[in-house]
């Protein structure tokens, strides 16, 4: 029998999901053959193996893997990752191997429309190829590099911090707008806690104030912190109680096995409210949470505070994490020394 040998690239190959064979056309003629990738969905080997080559479904299964792992931000990200990609897909499903490049550009730009930052469009795609990468191993596809033409990396962002003027009129603030006025007031928090993330607020207890200090560990790191409690602190807590009897803000306002989705919402409530009162104060650009940790150092900087005395107080285990919150600082100062050489050399006096 005479060999027929023909070349063929992977465009040229589909597969039938229905019986995971693979379907070659060639000239108007369709060949079946059997796929590896893909075995027959009624084998009872690989049944549960055509059902996983289901986006969702494999995506599903990593989620509920991690969870058992006790992986829960992660599979947070995941979950939220799928949700974002379904929505776009207006809840169509894809098979794996149905991933390619022209739909990952699609996907980016339906994000880009969404007003996400590239940073935040990098989020999905790093984590889609992360799933797809893992149905690979499985088999569940070859590879055919779908995220080659979308961003993937990681953009430098600018840690705007405020200056003294403006974290005077924020403290100065009136408002009859509830929303606002919380927000504010967890911003300042955080400044008057050298710059605590909103994840430790969150989960701040009653019990954490010990005499004259407030107690607790890093999320982040787990080390210990211990700040003395001021009467800006007591004021604060006065003028919002928490409804819980464990819970020192109101942040998370029901203990029922849901404070990482209170916290969540809260979150995303409070920096919308932030950009609200940016808005007020007519300010360049619009402040978060974090702006409150940067504020703190930048502002201690100035006043020439040390930077390992910064850097213990705002728990970085070494100077350099704190030097690159610093480094606009240090910038800014570099400009100011340079105008007054430049005045010097001119004969010019300030």
């Amino acid at each position: 029998m005479e060999t027929l040998t023909i070349e063929l690239s992977i465009e040229d190959l589909q597969v039938n999901p229905e019986t995971g064979k693979i379907i070659i056309h060639i000239d108007g003629n369709t060949i079946n053959g059997e796929s590896k990738a893909f075995p027959n969905r009624h084998s009872s080997t690989y049944g549960r193996k055509y059902k996983r080559s289901r986006l969702s479904i494999f995506m599903e299964d990593l989620i509920d893997d991690m969870q058992r792992k006790g992986k829960t931000r992660t599979a947070e990200a995941y979950q939220t990752t799928l949700n974002s990609f379904m929505k776009f897909r207006k809840q169509e499903d894809v098979y794996v191997y149905e991933i390619k490049a022209t739909l990952m550009e699609k996907y980016q730009t339906w994000l880009k429309k969404k007003g996400l930052s590239m940073n935040s469009i990098s989020f999905y795609m790093r984590i889609l190829r992360s799933v797809y990468n893992h149905a690979v191993e499985y088999n569940l596809t070859t590879d055919n590099h779908p995220f080659r033409k979308v961003y993937t990396g990681i953009a430098k962002t600018v840690k705007r911090s405020v200056s003294l003027d403006i974290m005077r009129q924020i403290i100065n603030f009136k408002t009859d707008d509830p929303g606002i006025e919380f927000a504010r007031d967890m911003f300042l928090f955080s400044f008057y806690t050298r710059g605590m993330s909103f994840v430790d607020m969150s989960y701040l207890k009653k019990t954490d104030i010990k005499g004259d200090s407030l107690v607790y560990s890093r999320k982040k790191t787990g080390q210990e912190i211990v700040i003395k409690w001021t009467r800006e602190l007591q004021a604060l807590v006065e003028k919002h109680p928490s409804a819980t009897n464990t819970y020192l803000l109101p942040i998370i306002r029901k203990e029922n096995g849901k404070e990482r989705n209170q916290k969540r919402y809260r979150q995303n409530i409070v920096n919308e409210n932030l950009k609200k009162l940016s808005e007020c104060l007519n300010l360049e650009h619009p402040i978060t949470m974090y702006a409150a940790r940067h504020s703190w150092a930048s502002l201690a900087r100035y006043e020439g505070i040390p930077v390992k005395t910064i850097s213990n107080a705002l728990g970085h285990e070494s100077e350099k994490t704190t030097l690159i919150y610093l480094k606009e600082l240090d910038t800014t100062a570099a400009d100011r020394a340079n105008r007054q050489l430049i005045d010097l050399v001119n004969g010019k006096e300030e």
